[in-house]
């Protein structure tokens, strides 16, 4: 399966992140100088990428575990100084949005306001059909807090909606 480099498209990122492990074989993902915790079912591959767009460099940090019935997905994104002041929450996270489920091919399900620890945020439920594999199911959460854009995103099949929902669930924002 393709890895999704969402947000490369829309929106610039640099943020560094440490993992460390938890007792549950899971793996914590915290930043380094800023605000959010996660846990992850394993450890995840990180990729970074850097491209030139009209509003300055885009950077993102992608972190993506991956098992066979399951893609679970976190990306942090800076937003640069113009676009920050100047574009609506609603068009960063629709842009988002429409950048994700192309690159996952999916549909979207629905697309509501959504709030973590007093942040406002936007939930996509969505699907997917992967050739050669039962339909997937997905959910994914997108905070924007100052000028950054996070992006917590899983999906699979049915039977391990359990252990994406917990995923989603360990999400922890701070000030």
């Amino acid at each position: 399966m393709k890895k999704f480099i969402i947000l490369q498209r829309t929106l610039p990122a640099v943020l560094a992140l440490l993992l460390a492990s938890s007792p549950a074989g899971a793996e914590t993902l915290e930043p380094k100088e800023h605000t959010f915790r996660v846990e992850l079912p394993g450890t995840p591959t990180h990729k970074e990428q850097s491209r030139s767009i009209g509003i300055g460099t885009v950077t993102s940090e992608n972190y993506i575990v991956q098992n066979p019935a399951s893609t679970y997905f976190v990306s942090v994104v800076t937003i640069p100084g113009f676009a920050s002041t100047f574009t609506p929450d609603s068009v960063l996270f629709n842009q988002t949005r429409d950048g994700m489920l192309d690159d996952v091919k999916g549909t979207q399900i629905s697309f509501e306001d959504f709030e973590v620890d007093g942040h406002e945020g936007k939930l996509l439920v969505y699907e997917m059909s992967p050739p050669g594999k039962p339909k997937h199911l997905g959910k994914a959460e997108f905070f924007r807090m100052g000028k950054k854009m996070y992006l917590f995103a899983s999906h699979g099949i049915a039977k391990d909606a359990p252990q994406r929902e917990a995923f989603l669930k360990s999400v922890q924002l701070t000030d």
